[in-house]
């Protein structure tokens, strides 16, 4: 089990994500609302789930996927009334069998419309499949008119006392002489009585035939649910030209590959401010990869989207990448700047000690994926840098794949897997320090707009530990020379 606080849900984009799924039933929320990542004991399921949105990407009829979203819609919640009726006091009331009712009626119709879609005949789950003999027992009439009444022909019983009510209820009006009158009511009121005696009856034969039928009732209301979310699993991965991730089931020599690889929350911060995210790519290993790059240079952003796209395919979404090829991991951590940590007493650093500690504990019981984000940067210099190195040691010996982002010097080494953020590191600072004195506009901006924010491996043939851009931006922004002299 991968637990997920709300607001690792909400900082690596997993909300964003949750806010673009369309989903129309409460049965299709409360799964969302759900939704955990698979582990590795779940192989078959996760690769059954990304299979479904396959095939109904590769079978996509519009005309029938938007008769389908007009009907989910009409889907309420019934299953409170199942389980009341489940027990021994309660008999459903006039409103509750409209519900269900209501309820048949649109499953009947929503199993009239996938019938020709072969293409869901292939899915591993069960589709929603019409109830006609729960449905015939609400409407014996067969007029699958949405409203509800107990029709005269339910009993012999029943029919005869309503005729007996409806010649009273004519004779009360034509007659004229008041004691008469009073007389007819008192008798009305009585056969009402006898009416309503009836009408419990029936209820209460309803309540048995309910459940009889409550397992498919509660069947029925998952694969609706499961339904609804699968069709905003497709329409998501077709908005967004998603891939589905290929499984590297082989823990021993797995890897984590994304090629192009984005983040669609932080894509649509920078779309309102008329920028564009830049993909990357990687590949990591078991071990520990370091990912070092000058601040500005998109490291934090990086992990949050590998990170939101590991949790998304194991959740069974396709992956906001060109390509993916991922293993199944038990845990998944992603350690960064918590604000959080110092609004519990303690300070940034504190807070980063307290979950290596919960990493170290889930290391002992799995296979995990774990990025720390400038983990130590709290702390001195000094201090920091040996801490870093020493994670990263310990983390290259375990069953995991971790990639830990840091700019501080001597932690990238051939021990382990390295990447760089490309960064400022091939432009014409000359160049761009002019057009920074030129414009008007905030230099900041203009400087991330230069930013190159690709991954790339360390040349081998140069000393460099890490990009120097600190300097680099310094200058940039036309700092002291004073300051400058001096370092």
């Amino acid at each position: 089990m991968i637990c997920l606080d709300n607001k690792l849900i909400s900082d690596i984009g997993l909300s964003f994500v949750f806010d673009k799924l369309d989903i129309k039933t409460p049965y299709g929320k409360e799964q969302l609302g759900k939704l955990r990542p698979f582990t590795q004991s779940d192989n078959a399921i996760l690769n059954g789930e990304l299979d479904n949105i396959g095939i109904l990407i590769d079978n996509h009829n519009g005309v029938l996927f938007a008769k389908i979203a007009q009907i989910l819609p009409q889907f309420k919640e019934i299953r409170p009334i199942i389980e009341r009726c489940s027990g021994t006091d309660h008999v459903p009331d006039e409103v509750e069998l409209f519900e269900l009712k209501n309820f048949l009626i649109s499953l009947e119709e929503l199993a009239k419309t996938i019938s020709p879609m072969d293409c869901l005949s292939r899915l591993s789950r069960q589709m929603p499949g019409a109830m006609t003999g729960a449905l015939d027992l609400l409407d014996s009439t067969g007029s699958r008119l949405r409203s509800f009444f107990i029709p005269d022909s339910q009993t012999q019983k029943l029919k005869s006392i309503r005729e007996v009510k409806r010649r009273l209820e004519a004779a009360i009006i034509s007659e004229e002489r008041e004691e008469e009158k009073k007389l007819l009511r008192d008798k009305r009121l009585l056969i009402v009585c006898e009416e309503e005696d009836e009408e419990l009856l029936i209820r209460r034969e309803f309540k048995k035939g309910i459940n009889i039928y409550r397992d498919d009732f509660l069947a029925n209301a998952s694969a609706i649910g499961y339904l609804d979310l699968l069709l905003q699993k497709v329409t998501l991965a077709k908005e967004y030209s998603c891939t589905r991730p290929i499984i590297i089931n082989n823990e021993e020599n797995c890897e984590v590959i994304f090629n192009e690889v984005y983040n669609p929350f932080i894509a649509d911060i920078l779309k309102k401010r008329k920028k564009v995210f830049t993909p990357v790519s990687i590949k990591l290993r078991k071990g520990t990869c370091v990912l070092t790059g000058a601040n500005m240079g998109g490291k934090s952003v990086a992990l949050k989207t590998f990170t939101l796209n590991i949790i998304l395919f194991q959740m069974g979404f396709y992956v906001f990448a060109d390509e993916a090829r991922l293993p199944i991991f038990d845990f998944i951590h992603l350690v960064y700047d918590d604000p959080e940590s110092i609004d519990k007493g303690l300070s940034t650093f504190a807070g980063e000690i307290v979950k290596l500690k919960e990493i170290i504990n889930d290391l002992e019981n799995g296979f995990g994926f774990i990025a720390l984000d400038e983990f130590a940067r709290g702390t001195n210099p000094t201090e920091g840098a040996s801490l870093v190195l020493a994670i990263a040691r310990f983390l290259n010996e375990q069953n995991s794949i971790s990639i830990l982002s840091t700019h501080y010097d001597k932690i990238s080494s051939e021990e382990f897997n390295n990447y760089q953020v490309i960064g400022l590191k091939n432009l014409d600072h000359e160049g761009l320090k002019d057009k920074i004195l030129a414009a008007a506009e905030n230099p900041v901006s203009l400087i991330s707009e230069y930013m190159d924010y690709r991954l790339q491996k360390p040349d081998p043939d140069t000393s460099e530990d890490a990009p120097k851009d600190a300097i680099n931006i310094c200058k940039l922004l036309n700092l002291s020379g004073k300051i400058l002299n001096l370092l």
